[in-house]
């Protein structure tokens, strides 16, 4: 005769099917928290979102006046078609911050890409520079402003800059003698 497996009477299962019902809803927990930990890091840790933080940081740093935090964004291979260097550039960041009483970047459209350990940010929108009371803007509207990044040791560094007006570069070179 065989003995029978079916529950009639509506009891509980017994040992071994709740150890194994156990297993599988531990199992399922473990595959969701590994989805949600792989959305989350694609999301927030993808090329595209840390370049995106670059950018963020370096218009913080802007803001704030710092030149060595605006430099840290710089890759020590930095050139641009204008023939700058870091150097260059950090000189101009110098006597910029030590210039302007404040400036403030807004960021009007922003999108990045990454391909590998290249991408890329453009950014469009206005500068507002202030030395003592008296404003002046900068607009990078038309002609958005192409940051060049490339994935090194300690992250993505900007290795070129494209896309300023020269008549803006003459303008603020004009405020700096």
């Amino acid at each position: 005769m065989k003995p029978q497996t079916e529950k009639t009477d509506g009891a509980a299962g017994s040992p071994r099917e709740n150890i194994t019902m156990s297993r599988f809803v531990a199992s399922a927990v473990v595959i969701a928290a590994s989805a949600a930990v792989f959305a989350l890091w694609f999301f927030f840790l993808s090329p595209q979102a840390r370049i995106k933080s670059e950018v963020k940081k370096l218009i913080s740093s802007i803001e704030k006046l710092d030149t060595a935090a605006t430099m840290q964004c710089f890759s020590d291979d930095y050139y641009d078609n204008s023939g700058l260097d870091k150097a260059g550039l950090a000189r101009i960041a110098e006597m910029s911050f030590d210039y302007f009483d404040k400036i403030k970047v807004i960021p009007k459209r922003k999108t990045t890409f990454a391909d590998g350990r290249s991408g890329g940010a453009s950014i469009s929108g206005t500068a507002i520079v202030f030395t003592g009371d008296s404003p002046m803007k900068i607009d990078f509207v038309s002609e958005p402003v192409r940051l060049d990044f490339r994935k090194e040791k300690d992250g993505w560094k900007i290795i070129s800059i494209s896309g300023f007006d020269r008549a803006v570069i003459d303008e603020i070179e004009s405020y700096l003698r």
